[in-house]
């Protein structure tokens, strides 16, 4: 990627880079020797959430908002999509929780 980034390239490889954001960005951190994660999982359900909804991939979101750990990357795609797909995300979404087993729904009472 970093010939597609200029001015990421010109301060150095690709290991250099690296090692610059594990220092000085406070994004990252390498708990253990080779492995590479966000200090904060905002960061990470910001990235999830953006790729699925550039990839199309509304099927992953709707399947995945059963999980409570889903619901940040559900709000974020929400947010990134364009209004057709978010119009089309909600749907989903809430045709998924209707056909959901177990979930308990409010009664509407008539006069």
């Amino acid at each position: 990627m970093l010939p597609s980034l200029p001015s990421a390239a010109s301060q150095g490889d690709g290991g250099q880079i690296l090692g610059h954001l594990l220092v000085r960005s406070g994004l990252l951190r390498e708990p253990v020797s080779g492995t590479i994660e966000f200090v904060h999982r905002t960061f990470e359900d910001y990235l999830g959430a953006k790729a699925a909804v550039e990839d199309g991939d509304f099927g992953l979101l709707v399947r995945g908002a059963v999980d409570e750990q889903w619901a940040d990357v559900i709000r974020m795609a929400v947010a990134h999509a364009r209004p057709r797909e978010r119009a089309g995300l909600l749907s989903d979404l809430s045709e998924s929780a209707d056909n959901a087993e177990g979930v308990s729904r409010p009664t509407t009472q008539r006069e």
